[in-house]
């Protein structure tokens, strides 16, 4: 439903922009799959919308959301992103950058490529069954700060 109001908005402005492409790539044998909420090819720019139940610890960039975007960018080709948060409670917008979007970042995104290779490298050695055989370092997002070995 958020997704739609966006596209009804954006869609009414924007009559250029495409909306839910999707996103198939291949990278050094790594394969991202996804969809873009919304590309205007006019500016090159891609937006990503995340529904939130408010704003309550709103801190953004949230660094997941970039890393997505930087994907969704470099499948299509653009130039800069900005990441769209809507409020479920009241459909208030806020968006990072708040004014303006972001370039892409090669570097950041090579370093996600490399991220999903270690990823998938380690996937074919098998589960980790200590601590110190997770080949990441926590980050401090709240999936590192709950990690686990469970399954």
């Amino acid at each position: 439903m958020i997704h739609e109001f966006i596209e009804e908005q954006l869609g009414s402005r924007l009559p250029h922009c495409k909306f839910e492409i999707p996103i198939n790539t291949a990278i050094d044998g790594i394969e991202f799959v996804g969809r873009a909420d919304c590309y205007d090819p006019i500016s090159g720019a891609v937006l990503d919308v995340k529904s939130r139940h408010g704003w309550y610890k709103f801190s953004p960039p949230t660094q997941r959301h970039i890393d997505q975007l930087l994907v969704y960018m470099d499948a299509l080709d653009a130039q800069c992103g900005q990441v769209v948060y809507v409020s479920k409670k009241d459909l208030e917008v806020r968006t990072w950058p708040e004014d303006n979007y972001f370039e892409f970042d090669q570097e950041r995104f090579d370093h996600l490529v490399e991220k999903a290779k270690t990823i998938r490298d380690s996937a074919k050695a098998g589960v980790p069954t200590k601590a110190d055989d997770i080949p990441f370092a926590p980050c401090g997002c709240w999936v590192c700060d709950n990690e686990t070995l469970a399954i």
